[in-house]
């Protein structure tokens, strides 16, 4: 379920909503003070392609989206990531 903040975001930022379901199914998932970042990285892209055929290759920006999920398990909100992922 996609939170009314996460949802504009979302309609900015210009996020296809298949995105959006791909990463839902296929993303890395770590916890970020207390909530769930979604990200895909090298094995969850792999992955993807595998179930697309190659048809998740087409989206340059595929690889630096991300969705943060708070603890009640909605999407919180969503964007295009331009630094790494900060590991703890």
């Amino acid at each position: 379920m996609l939170s009314t903040h996460a949802q504009y975001r979302i309609k900015d930022r210009g996020i296809p909503p298949v995105i959006i379901d791909w990463l839902e199914q296929y993303g890395a998932i770590e916890t970020q003070n207390g909530a769930e970042l979604i990200y895909f990285n090298h094995r969850s892209l792999k992955k993807l392609a595998s179930y697309t055929g190659g048809c998740s290759n087409k989206f340059d920006k595929l690889k630096d989206v991300y969705l943060l999920r708070g603890n009640n398990g909605n999407i919180v909100t969503a964007g295009y990531r331009n630094e790494s992922i900060q590991r703890k």
